[in-house]
């Protein structure tokens, strides 16, 4: 894929991203949704923004990594790595403060899912 190519398909990818990201999120379309998915809004909301985001991650990946122009001198990806982890381990303590169960909307499913159960015999 030529740089520039791939450069413009991978900023439509990150601008796709935070529009649909944006607009699901916005609270009209939210309370809008809300209604028909009840319960299953947030849990599907999280898993078409993970699919997203794979998908725009795999346009990285084609678009820039891996090419031998795009090779940084090993001091340069030393620090990279080093930044990588401070924020890693950032994002893993930012995550402990929240419930992640709420967070993904996973309780609320399986509540619908066995209120609308038969019960077992």
């Amino acid at each position: 894929m030529d740089i520039l190519l791939g450069q413009l398909v991978l900023a439509a990818g990150w601008l796709s991203f935070g529009a649909i990201h944006s607009a699901l999120a916005g609270e009209t379309t939210r309370n809008r949704l809300s209604v028909s998915l009840r319960p299953f809004y947030r849990l599907g909301y999280n898993c078409l923004a993970a699919l997203h985001l794979a998908l725009v991650l795999w346009l990285e990946q084609q678009a820039i990594f891996g090419r031998v122009d795009f090779a940084w001198p090993a001091p340069v990806q030393w620090a990279l790595w080093a930044v990588m982890g401070v924020g890693g381990i950032v994002t893993l303590a930012a995550l402990s403060r929240y419930d992640l169960g709420a967070f993904s909307g996973l309780p609320e499913a399986q509540a619908a899912i066995r209120r609308n159960m038969p019960p077992s015999p």
